[in-house]
């Protein structure tokens, strides 16, 4: 089980780093709980499909996916990795 505390920091570096994907080059950040170095791949900025970005992958990253329409079939996530779709805030 994941104490509080270190779960509040991961989410307030997950929010900072995603906060910022547009205006700043944040493509790895450290994990708090493992101090390994995660890479966050961003579709499709750094990747031109999902698939892409799943393969280029590794246990940890995340992969951020921006506004648009992707049509693709076959994906396999066969990885730890969180897909997760970019925001923004106003």
């Amino acid at each position: 089980m994941i104490k509080k505390g270190v779960m509040k920091k991961i989410l307030l570096s997950v929010f900072i780093c995603v906060m910022f994907l547009n205006n700043t080059r944040c493509n790895t950040v450290r994990s708090v709980l493992t101090g390994e170095t995660v890479q966050i791949l961003k579709v499709p900025k750094d990747f031109p499909t999902i698939a892409k970005a799943l393969e280029h992958s590794r246990d940890g990253d995340w992969i951020i996916v921006s506004l648009g329409k992707y049509y693709e079939n076959n994906i396999i996530i066969n990885k730890a990795v969180t897909v997760s779709s970019e925001w923004k805030i106003g």
